[in-house]
């Protein structure tokens, strides 16, 4: 099947399927060692981006899982279904999961991995300029010192004016090397975009489905931004089950990377499947 956000994630013969949702920015790659993991288990598909992938310009988180329901329902005409949310694909594929249930399906679980998000990014945090996230965006991922820049300005211009400024000061800094990377840097940025406001809108409803909870490691000097993105109690009508995170180990913070790997599948194998 040929479909510009649908991606692989193993080569599994089990007749159960796994949907991985996105990030907010894009990106199911942090998927790939669970997914190599559960082979025997399940064939695990990433659902990438639209914004990205697909020329796709969305408002709302709603808008986006309605999307990727017709994605999956190429995939799987019929539940149930078993959906992944990681980070900030917790408030999409539990919106997919809702669109699901409206259309009659079955959803088996809805497995999220963590429950806080960066409240910036997720437009969470009050008072901030309409493009303030991407300046810390760009700080926290690329060190990049962008205070000089005029962020209150901005907000009188259009979005693609200040995304294309945003790439070019990357390039004169020598960050971006060739028109290739201009473009990716350009659609990593809108997607951001596209998500911060679509997120900064959006309310959780609660699901009519089973949910695994894994929490994420926190560390120390990122608690202050961290908020949770729900409440629990109104996460679920059905069966919710929680995981706290593990004991943190030095600079590692995610769950489905080493060192949690491990533990990390043995707890979806035992809830989910």
């Amino acid at each position: 099947m040929n479909h510009p956000t649908l991606i692989a994630l193993n080569q599994s013969k089990a007749k159960q399927n796994v949907f991985c949702l996105h990030t907010g920015g894009g990106g199911v790659d942090f998927y790939q060692h669970v997914a190599e993991r559960l082979v025997s288990d399940a064939k695990l598909f990433g659902l990438e981006d639209p914004s990205i992938y697909d020329n796709y310009q969305y408002r709302s988180i709603p808008e986006l899982a309605q999307y990727h329901f017709d994605t999956i329902k190429e995939v799987q005409p019929r539940g149930p279904y078993i959906l992944f949310g990681y980070c900030s694909a917790g408030p999409i594929a539990l919106e997919l999961a809702n669109q699901l249930s409206i259309a009659g399906e079955q959803v088996n679980k809805v497995v999220l991995f963590g429950s806080q998000l960066d409240a910036i990014m997720t437009g969470k945090a009050e008072n901030l300029s309409e493009f303030y996230f991407l300046k810390h965006h760009l700080s926290n991922k690329y060190q990049l010192d962008l205070n000089a820049l005029n962020w209150a300005e901005f907000d009188n211009q259009p979005r693609d004016v200040v995304i294309a400024h945003l790439v070019s000061v990357m390039s004169e800094l020598g960050m971006i090397k060739d028109e290739g990377q201009q473009q990716i840097a350009y659609s990593l940025m809108q997607s951001l975009y596209f998500y911060h406001h679509a997120s900064r809108r959006h309310k959780v409803i609660k699901v009519d489905c089973d949910v695994v909870l894994l929490d994420r490691c926190v560390p120390a000097s990122q608690r202050h931004l961290a908020k949770p993105w729900f409440e629990r109690e109104q996460l679920t009508s059905k069966e919710l089950s929680y995981v706290p995170a593990p004991e943190f180990v030095a600079q590692h913070t995610d769950i489905l990377q080493p060192p949690y790997l491990d533990n990390t599948v043995q707890n979806i194998k035992s809830l989910v499947f």
